[in-house]
């Protein structure tokens, strides 16, 4: 994300529409290195891309959930939705 999505829904004229971002071309790139470097390891990779991100835009709400703390890092309530999904991937109990 070029900018901080906190900071685009503080702005008093913020819509889902202006606060949806697409997805950064290094994302899909680092995606597609992770994945390579994963399967010649033998590791199975869990691709998260579409928890965040449809059809490469991603909003910066999701339901009634702010995604993005900030522009590295998901909001807490946000990674505890996510966890039931994560830890199903991951086949934890």
């Amino acid at each position: 994300m070029g900018r901080n999505p906190l900071d685009c829904l503080q702005r008093p004229d913020a819509t889902l529409q202006t606060c949806t971002f697409s997805t950064p071309t290094g994302k899909i790139e680092a995606d597609r290195i992770q994945r390579q470097m994963a399967a010649q390891a033998g590791i199975e990779f869990v691709n998260v891309r579409s928890w965040f991100c449809y059809r490469d835009q991603c909003p910066s709400v999701a339901g009634n959930r702010v995604v993005y703390a900030d522009v590295g890092h998901i909001w807490v309530t946000f990674a505890q939705h996510l966890a039931p999904l994560l830890s199903n991937q991951l086949r934890l109990r």
